[in-house]
């Protein structure tokens, strides 16, 4: 039997708003079969979304590290900067800089900011642990633990152990490395995915690229075929019926000799029936 979840949590599971998911259930994009409380959606549709979605938002990012360090930045701004003392102590460089610093926007009250690029990519369980990375920290516990609970709660996608995750919530634990051992980096796998499904469309343009050119080439061909054979109407009509009848009596005598195998005799007998339709003599 298929599992089930609510509206509400496949909102939760996607990163996104429940009127999103209802847009989902409109376009086709996720199936809902009426439950006690309300719709319900299949759980394996809702990571098949989130899949498809990541797929999407990895082909804007070509440079997922980079991303990632912009994301981090924008959640938690760099603190200010310090300076060693004498005795071994430090201390704030400017003073200032602290006020500044404490009236940023940083860790939950920046999630409302992001684009959606961010959670399609990463999975809102990543994105939420970064948002409480300081607290986690300050608590003793592990970052990674907590996402890929998170994501178990919520049925969304959980981290994976590749450069770009590293640098939003820092190196997985010996539990979290032991239950990831032997799996495949995912983002890896889909940029790779990502990359072939270019190749194929760029490789599909170009093949109907060519197709069109020959049609195009082909239908040049035809129209000069036509003009030259008007032309050649015009000119037989113009040099008179006697030399049209001499002329098509020198055609008769090529398929003769091409019949015979006598393919020079046929050329110019041909010639001499071109110029005759030409001029006349």
């Amino acid at each position: 039997m298929k599992e089930m979840m609510t509206v509400a949590n496949a909102a939760k599971a996607l990163g996104v708003s429940t009127p999103t998911v209802y847009s989902l259930i409109r376009d086709g994009s996720l199936t809902a079969s009426a439950g006690p409380r309300g719709q319900l959606v299949s759980q394996a549709a809702v990571f098949g979304v989130a899949t498809a979605r990541r797929v999407d938002a990895v082909r804007r990012h070509r440079d997922l590290v980079s991303y990632a360090r912009s994301i981090k930045a924008t959640i938690w701004p760099a603190e200010p900067e310090t300076i060693e003392l004498g005795d071994g102590r430090t201390e704030i460089r400017d003073g200032a800089d602290v006020a500044a610093y404490a009236a940023l926007p940083k860790g939950r009250a920046v999630l409302s900011w992001l684009d959606s690029d961010v959670v399609a990519v990463f999975g809102p369980a990543v994105i939420h642990t970064l948002a409480d990375l300081k607290s986690l920290k300050a608590a003793g516990a592990c970052p990674w633990c907590w996402a890929r609970d998170l994501a178990a709660v919520r049925g969304g996608l959980g981290p994976r152990d590749n450069p770009p995750t590293r640098v939003l919530i820092g190196d997985p634990c010996p539990k979290d490395r032991a239950v990831m051992k032997g799996s495949k980096d995912e983002i890896d796998k889909l940029w790779a995915g990502v990359k072939a499904d270019d190749r194929r469309r760029r490789d599909r343009a170009a093949r109907v690229a060519r197709a069109r050119e020959v049609e195009a080439a082909k239908a040049d061909a035809d129209r000069a075929g036509l003009r030259l054979r008007a032309a050649k109407r015009a000119v037989t009509a113009s040099a008179g019926p006697q030399a049209a009848a001499a002329a098509f009596e020198l055609r008769r005598q090529a398929r003769e000799a091409h019949g015979k195998g006598l393919p020079n005799l046929a050329r110019e007998l041909e010639l001499r029936a071109d110029k005759l339709e030409r001029t006349g003599s």
